[in-house]
């Protein structure tokens, strides 16, 4: 439920700050749904996500920075299950109803109307808390219409046992009953939506509906956004090299930061100007030692023996000798 409806809630308020024409449905569908169960918590592979929905995992990974920054960054919601269930076991610990079970079944009926709540915009305007208190609203006045249960209170009293810090006769008590009354036809719109989207043949209808609107969507896209464009190919190419020159010169600042603190603490180092650049520069007093001329005796103090070159080795003048009295046959 929480992956569900936090993708839903992601998906509205997205679209409050983003235009459609620049990002189409079809490619942030999958997006929102990753960043939600990242949210939540809940453990899913982008390259399964991508197969999926039949796409490249680089577009999934490449949209998901944009769609945060639509999302203003704020990535935790709340939703009306918790307080539901807080409003539920209030109900279990009273003795106001004689029937056995009426909290569950009630519980059972709000809970599907706290799902269906996100086909419509209450979520955006109004607080978890008080689209549970209106859920439950419902559910008791839908099970008082169909009487299925004898043990049916009224309003009043449904809420003064969910909210007991409030008086049944204060101002705050009365404006929350308004408030409560604005939800509901939220409520009863969204339950609307959800029973006919549940029909087979108004749920072929809304989805053939919908692929005309796409089809319709894919003619005025925004060129700067549509990745089969050449204008999108081209901004992406600067945007590349514009990072790249971004970090090129962070990269440069980072090196002249630590050679001014290097010279700070060290000094000048050798080779170095008044400027701080390195110059190579020539030492005219400069001199080359001479070369040692080669040694004449060992270690011994016997003169060593001489060595010719035959071929580009140095070979013992003995063995030179030897080698030239042997007979060309003999090996």
């Amino acid at each position: 439920f929480d992956v569900t409806a936090t993708a839903h809630l992601f998906f509205k308020r997205f679209y409050l700050r983003k235009a459609i024409m620049d990002y189409t449905p079809m490619r942030t569908i999958p997006v929102i749904i990753f960043i939600a169960t990242k949210a939540e918590e809940v453990n899913i592979d982008a390259v399964q996500l991508a197969k999926f929905f039949k796409m490249k995992v680089s577009s999934v990974i490449e949209l998901e920075m944009d769609i945060i920054e639509g999302l203003d960054f704020h990535l935790k919601v709340f939703h009306p299950r918790r307080p539901l269930e807080a409003f539920l076991r209030r109900l279990e610990k009273s003795d106001e109803f004689p029937q056995a079970n009426y909290e569950k079944a009630l519980g059972k009926y709000a809970m599907r109307l706290a799902e269906d709540s996100y086909y419509e915009d209450a979520s955006l305007l109004f607080p978890p808390s008080q689209i549970a208190l209106a859920c439950l609203l419902l559910s008791n006045r839908k099970m008082r219409e169909k009487k299925l249960s004898s043990a049916v209170i009224d309003d009043k009293k449904l809420l003064r046992i969910c909210v007991p810090q409030l008086g049944a006769t204060s101002k705050i008590f009365t404006r929350l009953h308004s408030k409560l009354e604005r939800i509901l036809v939220f409520v009863k719109k969204a339950e609307q939506m959800a029973d006919a989207f549940g029909m087979a043949k108004s749920k072929k209808k809304m989805q053939k509906r919908g692929c005309e609107i796409l089809e319709k969507l894919k003619k005025c896209l925004n060129p700067l956004y549509d990745p089969r464009s050449a204008a999108y190919r081209a901004k992406k190419a600067a945007m590349k090299r514009k990072q790249k020159a971004l970090r090129a010169q962070k990269q440069k600042i980072k090196r002249e930061k630590d050679r001014k603190r290097e010279r700070e603490l060290l000094g000048p180092a050798a080779g170095e100007d008044d400027a701080g650049e390195f110059v190579i520069k020539r030492n005219p007093n400069f001199k080359p030692k001479p070369r040692k001329p080669p040694p004449t005796e060992n270690d011994n103090g016997k003169p060593m023996k001489k060595r010719q070159k035959l071929g580009g080795n140095d070979v013992k003048e003995s063995n030179f000798k030897a080698a030239v009295k042997k007979e060309p046959g003999q090996s």
